[in-house]
């Protein structure tokens, strides 16, 4: 390889190992970031798209900022990032093992710098003598503990938590893990959504428009919707069950599935998203010499009785207390067009009956109509995500990194013997003003051995 070569290199790794680039690097994610935060993702909503012009959505489409997280551009930038964090760590991690495994035993005089604290102690043992107490003193205190001896003079070397400069590098580690897992995630999973009626199962999910196999089906068995006083939604569940191969697998039946509360099956999650009605409602009618049939009545074309007339369902609500506090249950406004062409509207209670008794004979009418509730669909947002432990064990791995890099220092403390003096240096990587208490106490206790012992 020739030298301009050579030269070309060296200038690309240097400019990967700046923090010049690191700091673009992190502004575009951080910019990138917002703007997916603003921009919806995924599958658009209809009302989103009626909202957005034409011209818009064509060009936010063709550039990705729909699906923004999955784009080649923000993986390529993932991956600039991901390489910069490499190459600064390849340039710096020799020089800090250095500091570890190498450490520098014997004090030079020139070696002070801001983290430095250095003490005098005069004493009149002998250098022998002094050494083997001071250094004694320095293990209790130190898990490592070296001599050296140096131009007549007796160096004593100790040092604690030296591997806690390694935790920047753990962190470096760390942002690589959650990009691996986003990454891994990105390629090989996915985010769809499933509408389920009630008592209806499916075995593939809506991706984009198109559907992708589970592998297995999911069954919704039940929905319920609690409600506030002021008719507010207060929680609504599900109640799925797993099939494979038309049988329910064994302690996934029945699971209830509540907002933050997943159903979890094979990797795959299943999370309750929204709901509605499915537009099918049922009903007792009853005659005034006792017969009793069960109709179903469809929101759009609604259904025809035996006696010719027609009924239809122009508003049904979950919990009616909503329009009449002293009233719970379900409710339907029914609209009953006679075989005469007689329009009736009417109220019919879930748990009243007799009330829609009442409600009959007031009217003069010969059916009575007992609301038994209406089927519902659950939207169920549905997420695999292989990378997800991997994104964990990152920031985990991260937390752990950062408490290291911030709170864990590395302390070094030399004490260099000669005739009739001792110089008690410290050092330490961080928090100088936490360790000059603690080097105080060591200098104290190196004066009282030198001072006290004969």
């Amino acid at each position: 390889m020739g030298p301009e070569k050579k030269n070309i290199l060296a200038e690309i790794y240097a400019w990967l190992c700046s923090l010049r680039f690191t700091i673009i690097l992190l502004l575009s994610i951080a910019l990138l970031s917002v703007v997916g935060t603003l921009l919806p993702q995924g599958q658009l909503a209809p009302e989103y798209i009626a909202r957005i012009s034409p011209e818009r959505l064509t060009v936010y489409s063709k550039l990705g900022l729909f699906d923004m997280y999955h784009s080649w551009w923000f993986i390529a930038l993932l991956f600039l990032f991901s390489l910069n964090l490499v190459c600064c760590s390849i340039k710096q991690l020799p020089h800090v093992i250095g500091y570890i495994r190498s450490p520098q035993l014997a004090r030079k005089d020139d070696a002070s710098s801001a983290n430095t604290l250095e003490s005098t102690i005069e004493h009149n043992l002998d250098i022998g003598h002094a050494s083997a107490v001071v250094f004694d003193l320095l293990k209790q205190s130190f898990p490592f503990a070296a001599k050296t001896v140096q131009d007549g003079k007796v160096h004593l070397f100790a040092q604690k938590n030296s591997w806690s400069r390694l935790g920047v590098y753990v962190v470096h580690f760390s942002i690589l893990l959650i990009f691996a897992g986003a990454i891994v995630g990105s390629l090989f999973g996915f985010d769809g959504y499933l509408l389920l009626t009630e008592g209806e199962q499916s075995g593939a999910v809506e991706l984009d428009g198109k559907q992708r196999e589970l592998g297995f089906s999911i069954r919704c068995d039940s929905f319920t919707v609690e409600y506030y006083p002021n008719g507010a939604p207060k929680e609504y569940q599900s109640k799925l069950t797993v099939l494979e191969d038309g049988k329910a697998v064994n302690g996934y039946s029945a699971v209830k599935v509540v907002v933050n509360h997943p159903l979890e099956y094979s990797g795959i999650r299943f999370y309750q998203a929204t709901y509605g009605s499915a537009g099918r409602f049922y009903f007792n009618v009853s005659t005034p010499d006792g017969k009793t049939s069960s109709i179903e009545v469809n929101d759009e074309g609604g259904a025809k009785l035996a006696d010719g007339s027609h009924v239809s369902v122009l508003e049904t609500t979950l919990d009616v207390s909503r329009y009449f506090r002293q009233l719970r249950g379900a409710a339907a406004i029914l609209e009953l067009t006679s075989p005469a062409g007689r329009v009736d509207r009417l109220v019919s209670f879930a748990e009243y009956p007799e009330l829609n008794l009442k409600t009959a004979r007031d009217a003069n009418r010969r059916l009575i109509f007992d609301y038994k509730g209406e089927r519902m669909y659950t939207g169920l947002k549905v997420v695999k995500d292989p990378g997800v432990w991997l994104v964990w064990c990152g920031c985990i791995m991260m937390l752990g990194g950062m408490l290291v890099a911030f709170f864990v220092s590395h302390k070094r403390v030399w004490v260099v013997l000669s005739d009739g003096r001792a110089d008690v240096i410290g050092h330490s990587s961080k928090h100088v003003a936490l360790f000059r208490t603690e080097f105080q106490r060591m200098a104290d206790a190196v004066r009282t051995s030198l001072t006290t012992v004969e």
